[in-house]
């Protein structure tokens, strides 16, 4: 019996000087990697704003944190902002809250309050 690779997309988009990545479907040890290519490509140039989208994530295992954690420090030595759209899966924002992670990105209930969070108006 064959097993199907549940679905993950990642969408890429800019708001002015703000990058949004949304993510759809299963962050885990098989696309953490994407996921934190797509991180690195949302901060190139002259970022000073990132939205992570996590509002399509079905489930996350904690290699959701780590690219996380990394473009906020990125951010912050450019005396940016970030935020995260988490209004999904309750266990994301769950994983979210347990990892700590509340405490220094904040967490919205959709897009356009995390753009005005960044300084982008939504």
């Amino acid at each position: 019996m064959r097993s199907v690779a549940p679905t993950f997309t990642i969408r890429e988009e800019a708001v002015g000087a703000t990058r949004v990545v949304a993510i759809d479907g299963e962050v885990d040890l098989a696309t953490a990697g994407r996921f934190k290519e797509a991180m690195g490509r949302a901060l190139d140039g002259d970022v000073t704003g990132l939205v992570v989208d996590l509002e399509g994530v079905s489930f996350s295992d904690a290699s959701i944190v780590d690219p996380l954690l990394d473009s906020l420090e990125t951010l912050r030595g450019r005396d940016g902002h970030m935020a995260a759209v988490c209004c999904g899966e309750k266990a994301v924002r769950r994983l979210l809250e347990v990892t700590g992670l509340e405490a220094v990105i904040p967490l919205t209930s959709n897009r356009a309050e995390a753009l005005e969070r960044v300084g982008q108006p939504g």
